[in-house]
């Protein structure tokens, strides 16, 4: 081989080393059970069908470079022969920066599957407990992947009652993640908030069978941080629309959503994007995942046809509502009023 071939490959080798360099992030993190460090956990990132481990120093402390993407993000112990498992809240998390992720493990909880003839779909049924206690008014949510946890559900269930007792019985048989959540503002769709109660049953989707039922009980913790929004861009491009919501004499609303569609019918599927809650003089940051030509609007409540009383409003500047984004787009006004029927 010639010397000129080796000082080739060598500099390819050297830019793709490089490259590979640029697009990892650190992630820490550190796992606790109860206020106590765990330190003989593992963590792992799942994505694409592949699942990067690691374990914990003696303070339960972990540090990993991860390339960037979208991350199922969980962690498992056993404990006196026992197994404890942990979930993030921020699920699935797009790693594109640093970042640092508190996990709390909680007693994994065993699912019961007795044999039903009275009914050909799948009778799930069971408790959401906080703290061992029951949760009352929490919802279960059955998605068809793990990327739509911050999105739209396939279906969601009643509010529990003051045991924590949940039943779903309208679903076809299939496979499902199943989420658990209590929102503070006792809403059913939208991001979770700090302060707000999120549990899972399983980092897998989980398959149910007509003529079964299944009986299990979901541990919840408490979202400790501000969420991202709820749909986040898989690749690096990035960009944003900031504006305000306001109402017909000029003045901020707070604590509303701003959000962007790709197609025409809005409010029927699941948006592209969905912002954080305007703050208090109603600004929102929107972040969209490429160029091109999205609907834009702003409503209270996440997901699902518009609703009496909610405050609804969208882009006025176009006939049909639609913004052509090839950069970012500043001071974006959107007027809002309660929908009456």
């Amino acid at each position: 081989m010639k010397k000129i071939d080796i000082w080739v490959g060598l500099i390819v080798f050297l830019l793709f080393s490089l490259s590979d360099v640029v697009n990892a992030y650190v992630v820490t993190g550190r796992v606790l059970i109860g206020d106590s460090v765990n330190n003989n956990a593992y963590v792992y990132f799942k994505t694409s069908g592949k699942v990067i481990k690691t374990d914990v120093d003696k303070t339960g402390f972990f540090k990993i470079e991860l390339e960037k993407g979208t991350y199922l993000v969980t962690a498992d112990a056993m404990i006196e022969n026992k197994l404890y498992k942990g979930f993030s809240g921020r699920n699935p998390i797009y790693i594109g920066k640093d970042e640092h992720i508190g996990i709390k493990l909680l007693r994994a909880k065993k699912i019961k599957i007795l044999k039903n003839s009275k009914s050909y779909t799948p009778i799930i049924q069971g408790r959401l407990l906080y703290n061992e206690k029951p949760v009352k008014d929490a919802r279960v949510y059955l998605y068809m992947n793990l990327y739509d946890f911050k999105g739209m559900p396939y279906y969601y269930s009643l509010p529990t009652d003051k045991h924590g007792r949940f039943k779903i019985s309208e679903v076809i048989e299939g496979s499902y993640f199943v989420v658990a959540k209590k929102k503070n503002d006792n809403q059913p769709l939208g991001p979770l908030m700090e302060g707000d109660l999120i549990g899972f049953l399983s980092d897998e989707s989980y398959n149910f069978k007509g003529g079964y039922i299944y009986k299990f009980d979901i541990n919840m913790f408490q979202k400790m941080k501000d969420e991202p929004p709820a749909t986040l861009p898989a690749e690096g491009e990035v960009y944003y629309v900031t504006g305000k919501a306001i109402d017909k004499s000029g003045n901020p609303v707070e604590g509303l959503y701003a959000f962007a569609y790709d197609k025409k019918v809005i409010g029927h599927e699941r948006p592209v994007s969905i912002s954080k809650r305007t703050d208090k003089e109603g600004n929102f940051v929107l972040p969209l995942p490429k160029k091109g030509k999205y609907y834009i609007g702003v409503r209270e409540f996440y997901g699902g046809t518009p609703v009496q009383g909610e405050y609804y409003g969208l882009y006025p500047d176009t006939y049909d509502h639609h913004l052509n984004v090839d950069k970012d787009v500043n001071n974006v006004a959107i007027v809002v009023e309660k929908i009456l029927k």
